[in-house]
């Protein structure tokens, strides 16, 4: 077997390592071009910086090959900051020490990706044409792949390493979301001397909030408030909060009612209380989905029974890389790594997970039985 087990293990330590919140995701960048100049291949860096605002671009290696030309991608940016991050590793899984979140999403899958293409250039092994991509800034919004220029993208398919248990599930479906912004004024005043003379911003955003269905709405359909912030201090009626929110839904109609719903709440609440709201909603990521005919998804299923999986094709309620990249025209499914707990302090991984999300991707490119 050409995958290395205590290679993956000691890349993925070595990587886990760095800080790398998004927007700052170029101590991971260098970290990757060094690998792959170590293996002979060259690494370009597109220009999409000074679109993301990071301190990189995205990554892009191609390997010439034979066959239907893949993409292969995976996230350099972790959800939040962990400065000073301990790992612990025992009888084969890691985690830390619960201070900082691991950052297995989706370092996970970069060291996946990786493992896979040393065996290819190392073993010198016959492989379809790939294309990989490592994005920033994955998690705020895809920014970092929808920066991407897809026009200079080749690949006919695409294969996204950024999903959990178990390990080789495919996800062949996943929402439209929208986000929402909204600034709601209202008028200072002293809380004590002249109550009556203000407006207060956050009754107003409470009141919209409560008015509003949250949670799972349908089968098909979420919505959440994630984030207020507002007022100053306690003796003065606040007059401005901020709000934000998305929705989610497999289906356009329902994703449409529910956006316009919210933002009507908002503007109820203004009219109620003599204040004011500016809302904005805009598409974070338009959902996919992909027939078990597909070729992407035929070829996703042979590379899990090569590697002796049971394949499990699945609908995820989260958006990906994946999303963007079927946007772009390139038939594109997430792939499982193993990754459990993620976006929290809980999250750890499985060294035979990450093994065998390695083994999936050398399957997928080689079109071989591991």
């Amino acid at each position: 077997m050409p995958i290395d087990e205590e290679r993956i293990a000691a890349r993925f330590l070595e990587l886990v390592g760095f800080n790398s919140p998004s927007k700052r995701e170029g101590v991971v960048a260098r970290w990757l071009e060094a690998e792959f100049k170590k293996l002979g291949l060259t690494v370009q860096e597109d220009e999409s910086a000074s679109e993301t605002g990071s301190d990189t671009g995205n990554l892009i290696v191609r390997l010439p090959g034979e066959g239907p030309a893949l993409l292969f991608a995976a996230h350099m940016d972790v959800v939040e900051e962990m400065e000073g991050v301990e790992v612990r590793e025992a009888h084969g899984s890691f985690r830390t020490d619960g201070s900082t979140i691991l950052g297995a999403d989706d370092k996970a899958g970069i060291v996946a990706i990786l493992e896979a293409v040393t065996a290819l250039v190392e073993d010198e092994l016959p492989h379809r044409p790939l294309e990989l991509v490592f994005t920033t800034c994955e998690e705020i919004g895809l920014c970092g792949v929808r920066a991407l220029d897809k026009d200079k993208l080749a690949a006919e398919y695409g294969f996204v390493f950024d999903s959990g248990k178990p390990t080789a599930h495919i996800i062949t479906s996943s929402p439209s979301q929208d986000e929402h912004y909204y600034k709601i004024q209202g008028k200072a005043a002293h809380a004590g001397v002249a109550p009556e003379q203000g407006i207060n911003a956050i009754s107003m955003a409470a009141w919209a909030i409560a008015q509003l269905p949250i949670g799972r709405l349908s089968p098909t359909t979420t919505a959440n408030i994630g984030k207020i912030t507002g007022g100053t201090a306690t003796n003065i009626v606040p007059d401005l909060v901020e709000v934000w929110g998305e929705v989610r839904s497999f289906s356009e109609d329902e994703l449409a009612e529910q956006s316009q719903l919210m933002e009507e709440s908002f503007q109820r609440a203004a009219a109620k209380f003599g204040g004011k709201v500016e809302g904005k909603c805009t598409r974070a990521f338009t959902g996919y989905s992909i027939p078990l005919k597909d070729p992407v998804v035929q070829l996703a299923l042979e590379a899990v029974h090569n590697i002796g999986v049971d394949p499990q094709l699945v609908s995820s309620g989260g958006g990906s890389d994946a999303n963007v990249l079927n946007d772009f025209g390139i038939p594109t499914v997430n792939l499982g790594v193993g990754m459990e707990g993620a976006h929290t302090k809980e999250e750890s991984v499985e060294l035979v997970d990450l093994t065998l999300a390695a083994q999936l991707a050398l399957a997928l490119a080689t079109g071989k039985n591991l």
